[in-house]
């Protein structure tokens, strides 16, 4: 095997895990167009939770009124969907 295709195989196995992980915790078809939708919103989300909490901490509550609309945290790999950098 060589390095670019045991390269490929790697990161088949990634996205298929990734795709599982989703499937698994949020419901979805790991296959769908929509399950990328989905792991925006999920990080987006996720991003406004953190800057919530960082507000809480050192400026006060900034509204009872927000809450995180998922029960399970996107992964690390995810948040780059929403920042736009890569890890």
């Amino acid at each position: 095997m060589t390095n670019d295709a045991a390269s490929d195989s790697a990161d088949t196995s990634v996205a298929l895990e990734i795709g599982l992980y989703y499937a698994h915790k949020f419901q979805t078809d790991p296959d769908e167009a929509s399950s990328a939708l989905l792991r925006k919103q999920v990080a987006r989300q996720y991003a406004t939770g953190l800057s919530w909490v960082m507000h809480y901490y050192y400026r006060g509550c900034p509204s009872w009124e927000w809450c995180y609309p998922f029960h399970y945290a996107p992964l690390a790999s995810g948040t780059s969907e929403c920042t736009g950098r890569t890890l």
